[in-house]
């Protein structure tokens, strides 16, 4: 079975208050871990999935444009990757303007071109971007598993609301990083 490791908006935006930092260092390190177990595997590819946006509002969603705020822009600090994540050479850059992943971004397509089967998702935030690329991955017939240590939420109450429906309802795993390791599912 080929794996892919989806790294969600890791970006600069995502952490631009102290309430969305509080478990920064602790996520980098996680989803660091995870780089160097995925770059091990040769049946294993990384993408890194980022939020970018055009300045003419041709990619904003509806909330961008009632409100008319603009973020993640093109080529801003905000939508760069935060400098604290592993980049190599290796990584296959995905750019979205919707919370999932899958949304208009050919990321199905890559992923079933690479032969990628079983997808393990880590990044910001647990109740928005990492659940609903989850739910659509476990619509599109991939194997999802969601790496616990490497996702964080500001929000716990929606966190701990959605986490509940993706282990129950779609029936998604929940591993950490050492169960992953342990497990032999990445090798």
């Amino acid at each position: 079975m080929c794996n892919g490791l989806l790294i969600i908006d890791m970006q600069n935006y995502f952490f631009h208050t102290k309430e969305k930092k509080v478990k920064y260092r602790q996520l980098t390190g996680s989803i660091n871990t995870l780089i160097e177990l995925f770059e091990k595997s040769e049946t294993s590819k990384i993408y890194q999935i980022i939020s970018v946006h055009k300045k003419d509002k041709s990619t904003w969603s509806l909330n961008m444009k009632r409100n008319n705020s603009a973020c993640l822009l093109e080529d801003s600090y905000e939508a760069m990757i935060v400098e604290d994540i592993k980049e190599t050479g290796n990584q296959i850059i995905i750019h979205k303007t919707r919370h999932s992943a899958f949304m208009r971004t050919g990321l199905e397509m890559k992923l079933r071109e690479h032969g990628i089967n079983r997808i393990f998702l880590c990044g910001v935030y647990t109740h928005g971007c990492i659940a609903l690329s989850a739910i659509d991955g476990w619509s599109l017939d991939f194997e999802v598993i969601i790496a616990e240590d490497c996702i964080f939420s500001h929000r716990n109450d929606l966190s701990e609301f959605i986490t509940e429906r993706l282990k129950n309802m779609f029936h998604i795993e929940f591993l950490s990083n050492r169960q992953i390791l342990e497990s032999g599912l990445v090798g």
